[in-house]
């Protein structure tokens, strides 16, 4: 299933007498272009940065769809829910923006996959873990995270891949504090 993605657009870019200051934060940009910053409540961010020599802007936006659909990752999206997850996303960069802006014709600056297997009880992640730290896969390092994940991430210089093992339990704990 489809997880995290990025999506952007180019756009006229907005007077800065338009930037809504109470919701984006101007940052300064690579060679000191306009660029702002807006974090969400439910989970999106927002990048709108200044292309050189043009009026043009490139609008980011970055957004777990299962949290932004669901409220967790838990819920695996399909087919139908995936659809659903980017329409009700680009209508809310809307809502944010004062901008149109269509999922369906965004370009994809990156994609998350994700699959949940379900281990039962804690000791099992955490056994499983163990058992997946200890393996090689090539071209990838490993990088135990604590006891309960562990990364694998390619050396590669052009396109880079990384596999992240972790509990999705721990990970609603810690964002819950239990």
């Amino acid at each position: 299933m489809i997880d995290t993605i990025r999506i952007s657009h180019i756009l006229p870019f907005h007077p800065e007498s338009e930037m809504d200051e109470s919701v984006f934060t101007r940052t300064r940009g690579s060679f000191g272009r306009r660029s702002y910053i807006y974090n969400s409540d439910e989970g999106v961010h927002f990048t709108w940065s200044e292309l050189p020599f043009s009026d043009k802007a490139r609008l980011s936006v970055e957004a777990s769809l299962p949290k932004f659909l669901f409220g967790n990752n838990i819920d695996e999206l399909n087919a139908e829910t995936t659809e659903t997850a980017l329409q009700r996303l680009g209508e809310y960069v809307g809502d944010v923006t004062g901008v149109e802006f269509e999922t369906s014709s965004a370009v994809v600056n990156r994609a998350d996959f994700c699959r949940n297997f379900q281990l039962g009880d804690e000791t099992k992640v955490r056994d499983w873990n163990n058992a997946v730290r200890d393996r090689f896969i090539p071209r990838f390092d490993t990088k135990p995270y604590n006891w309960n994940a562990v990364y694998f991430s390619s050396s590669a210089k052009t396109n880079p891949r990384q596999i992240c093992c972790y509990s999705k339990l721990d990970d609603i704990r810690r964002e819950m504090q239990i």
